[in-house]
């Protein structure tokens, strides 16, 4: 073995000893260093092992006050959209007095005004229910109710007022719906407010030309499919769109103004 003594002699099985002594050195020193080495293997092992631990800790804490400001988050948006909401509700109804003449005569220029001030106003109340509809989507407080309901009662709540957006622009609003689908089986507010969401933005982003809606029905599955010929979006960028207040391509848009807030939400709604 590795313990045993050192053969000596002075003839040629001496030389052939004294070459097997050397090795045993040689072996005992290897097996120090081995044993040093398999030491030092298991304390930097040990010490990545704790590194690990405390970096998993780290990320588990950071993890909980980052879920603790995105509640802090969503409750501040929904306080502060509550609040913005009462006056300026009040703002549109007055507005909307007078320029029905309910409080009185007014001149051209004044309902000119007046109706700059209704539209800003109506404009800056939808940014808002935005923001509250997301802090309600993301607070796990908004609950979807299925039901079924005819298609045609959907288009009817959705198309005119999309109609009268486009025609504001000099956009040419249409849709087409496959003619075999009769009913939906769905959340109709929320189908509703999801196509609201994306035709508008359609609009919003169409300067010239026209945006269409289109209805089809795959695989039991319905889709919803708008066009328009809008600046367009690039493919790589398509994913972020639906990122929370989020806008892709700012040179190509800087002239545009919107919630982007509302096509996150349509993502959570899914």
């Amino acid at each position: 073995g590795l313990n045993s003594p050192f053969v000596k002699s002075s003839n040629e099985i001496g030389v052939l000893a004294n070459s097997f002594n050397q090795m045993i050195v040689s072996l005992k020193k290897s097996r120090g260093e081995l044993q040093q080495w398999g030491e030092e293997l298991e304390r930097k092992v040990e010490e990545r092992t704790a590194d690990l631990e405390q970096r998993g800790q780290e990320l588990a804490d950071t993890n909980v006050r980052l879920e603790e400001a995105s509640q802090h988050k969503s409750q501040f948006l929904a306080n502060m959209s509550h609040e913005l909401r009462t006056p300026l509700n009040s703002i549109i109804g007055y507005t909307k007095l007078m320029l029905d003449g309910l409080e009185g005569d007014i001149n051209e220029e004044q309902k000119q005004d007046l109706q700059t001030v209704y539209n800003n106003s109506k404009h800056l109340l939808e940014l808002i229910n935005g923001l509250l509809d997301l802090s309600r989507i993301e607070a796990g407080k908004t609950v979807l109710s299925y039901g079924t309901f005819p298609i045609s009662d959907l288009l009817s709540e959705v198309i005119p007022g999309m109609e009268q957006l486009a025609r504001e622009k000099g956009l040419a609003l249409t849709y087409s719906v496959t003619p075999d689908i009769d009913n939906l089986y769905a959340d109709k507010a929320k189908t509703k407010q999801v196509l609201i969401n994306i035709l508008g933005n359609a609009v919003k982003f169409t300067n010239e030309g026209s945006v269409k809606l289109d209805v089809a029905e795959t695989n039991s599955d319905f889709i919803f499919s708008v066009t328009d010929t809008g600046i367009g979006i690039k493919e790589e960028e398509l994913e972020a769109i639906f990122d929370s207040f989020q806008q892709v391509g700012p040179a190509q848009i800087a002239g545009y103004e919107g919630d982007h807030s509302l096509l996150h939400s349509n993502r959570l709604f899914r």
